[in-house]
């Protein structure tokens, strides 16, 4: 589901928060592995909030093509998430925090690290328990493995390199966690749209609908009026 992915781990953040293990105002480097917490810039000083509006100043990963040629170079060996975040941090800050609006990937892989950190379990054990199955999603889920599940479309681009058709789905998705790896279906998307509406997963119903809020731009990479309404923002991914 490319970039939609997002919307998904934003309310594994948040079911966190309502859960009382995570405030929006913590600062991301104190909810990170330590020594991955200490190489964000200006990590203490990004909160949990300015991360999921994508106003952290954190660069977008892969603009040149780095992270999907390491995974095309060795397709039966998952390139990690953290492959992805120091490609990004190389070439981070933009700007300080909570300065301007900059759509960013790492930015969610981030957070996915946030969720196993504080949850005190991996990405894919945690949004099955906590986000798929409370929305009563069927055919949801973190693949964990090169080939899509079935049912699944013939997922193509031309990226990184022009005229070099790229097919994802055949490829392990782990340098896209948290921000472009989850599958789904157009049943389940409906379902996932009614839980939101519904206040499926949080004790108070009112939490995730005061939290979450729209994107700004609809592309990665843009830079927009800073702001601090709504919480979670998505970009136009690579392979949509």
């Amino acid at each position: 589901m490319a970039s939609v992915s997002k919307f998904f781990t934003a309310i594994g953040i948040l079911r966190l928060v309502d859960q009382g293990r995570l405030s929006l105002d913590n600062t991301i480097a104190s909810r990170l592995p330590a020594d991955l917490g200490r190489r964000v810039p200006n990590g203490d000083r990004i909160t949990i909030r300015q991360v999921l509006q994508h106003r952290s100043g954190i660069a977008n990963d892969d603009e040149d093509g780095t992270v999907l040629r390491a995974q095309m170079a060795h397709p039966d060996v998952p390139v990690p998430v953290r492959f992805s975040i120091d490609d990004a941090l190389n070439r981070s800050p933009f700007y300080p925090p909570g300065a301007n609006y900059t759509c960013s990937d790492a930015n969610f892989h981030l957070l996915s690290l946030v969720i196993e950190q504080v949850s005190g379990t991996d990405f894919r054990t945690f949004m099955e328990g906590e986000v798929f199955a409370p929305a009563d999603l069927r055919n949801t889920s973190v693949p964990s493995g090169p080939v899509l599940p079935a049912p699944r479309m013939i997922e193509e681009d031309n990226v990184p390199d022009p005229g070099v058709r790229v097919n994802y789905s055949y490829m392990y998705m782990d340098w896209d966690q948290g921000a472009g790896s989850l599958v789904t279906t157009v049943e389940d998307l409906n379902r996932f749209h009614r839980a939101v509406r519904g206040g499926a997963w949080s004790r108070r119903r009112s939490s995730l609908h005061s939290r979450t809020g729209r994107s700004s731009s609809r592309h990665r990479g843009t830079a927009g009026p800073a702001t601090d309404s709504g919480t979670a923002g998505s970009s136009t991914h690579r392979s949509t």
